[in-house]
């Protein structure tokens, strides 16, 4: 009974986590440049009942196993590329490709994003949401502010243009966008920005890293129709467990209220 219980109560905590990643992913439908979330489970491991004493099956040649029930592997980002929706903002870009937008913490902590909606600060830098510092740079060098900006534009390739108040143009810098060879290993750090961990590799500065629009927003990946299947899957399977650790619970109940 032990086992069942056991079983059942490993089948819970895993539909638990599948619940709250759907819910998460549902909840950021509209998240500029979200990327949803997926689960993966493994059956964890099974004993041989052979070991306890229990016979081979007859005429089988087979040793009956009891499993140990299921455990979560990881939950990790699903990085398919998100559709594109015009905003006509200059400030909000979007990337169509691989590559992620590198922001500068005031810390000096890098951080990546896809998430393009971006301000030009009283000081004029470009920040996102969070106040983190879009990295542009000129000549390798990082530029660390903007001066006299009456319009910015932004090409496809990340070149910064700013339009002064005479009307004059100059060449800003360019935006830095990095990739990752396994993107599925960066590490959340909130508000929709991510840590390079050891897992990613290290940020890849060369090569295809996409295309840039000036004025669109990168919507998120979520597919409300895959998330509802998965949630109807989960409900299901959640009552399952539920049903086996009850009924494991009942017979125990009958044994232990057997009479010699």
């Amino acid at each position: 009974m032990l086992k069942a219980i056991q079983s059942g109560r490993s089948g819970l905590w895993a539909q638990q986590l599948q619940l709250d990643s759907v819910a998460n992913n549902l909840s950021n439908i509209n998240t500029t440049g979200y990327k949803k979330s997926e689960t993966e489970f493994a059956e964890l491991l099974r004993q041989s009942m052979a070991d306890n004493g229990i016979p081979v099956l007859s005429g089988a040649g087979q040793v009956p196993e009891v499993g140990g029930g299921v455990k979560l592997t990881h939950m990790s980002k699903v990085f398919t590329q998100g559709d594109l929706q015009k905003t006509g903002r200059e400030l909000d870009l979007a990337i169509e490709g691989d590559g992620f937008f590198t922001l500068q913490a005031p810390g000096g902590e890098t951080l990546y994003t896809r998430d393009g909606t971006f301000a030009l600060s009283k000081d004029g830098k470009i920040v996102n949401s969070a106040g983190y510092q879009l990295l542009i740079t000129k000549s390798g060098e990082p530029v660390k502010s903007l001066e006299d900006v009456q319009e910015i534009k932004v090409d496809k390739k990340g070149n910064v243009t700013v339009v002064d108040s005479k009307g004059e143009e100059k060449e800003a810098g360019q935006i830095v966008l990095r990739r990752f060879e396994n993107p599925k290993g960066l590490l959340a750090a909130g508000q929709n920005m991510f840590k390079a961990g050891s897992a990613a590799g290290e940020p890849v500065e060369e090569g295809d890293m996409g295309v840039i629009h000036q004025g669109y927003l990168e919507k998120s990946n979520v597919d409300i129709l895959e998330e509802m299947t998965r949630l109807i899957e989960a409900q299901k399977a959640y009552s399952l467990n539920a049903r086996t650790v009850r009924t494991a619970d009942e017979m125990w109940g009958m044994v232990n209220n057997l009479r010699k």
